[in-house]
């Protein structure tokens, strides 16, 4: 697994681009080396591409990692109530719905995930529009 994170200011989102196969500590340490960078840009709207990734993690893993993120955000004096996080899938990525799954869970916890297949969709949802 590779992540890259770039703030991307003239739509005013961080985007974490993720490619390979998944794997939950990797995962970790993007949303560790993804705090710093929120804060420095003064930007809590993330989006996850994940359209080149395999994403072989289980709604365990996952439940996992929104406590990961949560703790996270905690640590480095990070608002979750003010964070929109964009998960971007390909159309024909498999096991979608654990993701939507995922985005059902963390809205329950007052927490602004949304599920997008397509860019310019997502991109609109993190502006507000």
């Amino acid at each position: 697994m590779h992540f890259s994170i770039t703030h991307i200011p003239e739509a005013n989102y961080i985007l974490i681009q993720v490619t390979g196969e998944i794997d939950l500590q990797p995962m970790k340490e993007a949303i560790e080396a993804a705090a710093p960078v929120i804060l420095e840009k003064n930007c809590n709207n993330i989006l996850g591409d994940f359209r080149e990734a395999s994403l072989p993690l289980g709604i365990v893993d996952l439940i996992e990692l929104y406590q990961h993120w949560i703790n996270t955000l905690k640590t480095h004096h990070i608002s979750r109530f003010n964070a929109k996080r964009v998960i971007l899938l390909a159309e024909d990525q498999p096991a979608a719905e654990k993701y939507r799954f995922f985005e059902t869970f963390s809205n329950n916890r007052s927490s602004r995930v949304r599920l997008f297949f397509n860019q310019k969709e997502a991109e609109q949802w993190l502006k507000g529009e």
